[in-house]
C-alpha cells in the first residue's frame, strides 16, 4: 500500500510541512501503528509527498488494521509559518556638528 498526501493548490512559494500517518485498529480503541514524522515541502513543481511502499495490505489485515474491507488512517500535519525577518536599517546617528580650528592667510 502507498500513502501519498497531495497538495490540491500548491503557491508558487514553497510550504514547508511536517506529516506522519497512523492506523487505528478497527475495532480497537487508540494508535498501534505510526509512520515516523516527516518534514517536507511543496510548491507547484513537487505537490505530493508520502511513502511509495508503506506497508502490505497481508500486514494490515494481520495486525486488525483491516476488516470487511475497511480501516482507519489518520494523518496529522504541522505547516510550519515562513519566519518573517525584519528589514535592517542601519541608520547612524546624525553626525555632530565639528568645529574646525584653520588657520587663515593674513593679507598683506
Amino acid at each position: 500500500m502507498s500513502l501519498f498526501l497531495q497538495l490540491a493548490d500548491a503557491p508558487d512559494e514553497d510550504v514547508h510541512f511536517e506529516y506522519k500517518f497512523m492506523f487505528h485498529a478497527v475495532y480497537g480503541e487508540g494508535l498501534e501503528f505510526m509512520s515516523s514524522a516527516v518534514r517536507a515541502v511543496a510548491n507547484k513543481q513537487q505537490n505530493a509527498h508520502g511513502f511509495k511502499r508503506f506497508v502490505s495490505r497481508e500486514d494490515l489485515s494481520k495486525r486488525g488494521y483491516v476488516k470487511l474491507d475497511h480501516m482507519t488512517i489518520r494523518c496529522d500535519v504541522t505547516v510550519f509559518q515562513k519566519k518573517k525577518r525584519p528589514l535592517s536599517h542601519e541608520t547612524s546617528p546624525p553626525a555632530e556638528p565639528r568645529l574646525v580650528d584653520a588657520a587663515l592667510p593674513l593679507e598683506p
